[in-house]
């Protein structure tokens, strides 16, 4: 959705001792500021009449759940979420 046509998106899964993060970075038009802070809420969108604004919120509770956590970076330049 965010990212243009033929753009890369880049998948990481790395070992860091008994912890795994998996990283997806795009090149989209990255997530405002003033909203970064709402994308782990259930019910939370940007597109509306798209989605359900769960998919981030699952993955957080998954991830707190179990001793892990998710972090959010954004720029005008793409966005990476990591989870550990």
């Amino acid at each position: 959705h965010a990212s243009a046509p033929k753009s890369e998106i880049k998948i990481a899964i790395l070992q860091h001792e008994s912890k795994i993060s998996i990283s997806v970075v795009d090149q989209g038009h990255g997530i405002p500021v003033e909203i970064q802070s709402l994308v782990f809420q259930p019910d939370f969108t940007s597109k509306p009449g798209t989605g359900t604004g769960l998919g981030l919120s699952v993955v957080k509770h998954i991830s707190e759940t179990r001793g892990g956590s998710v972090q959010l970076q954004s720029s005008k330049l793409g966005t990476k979420v990591e989870v550990i």
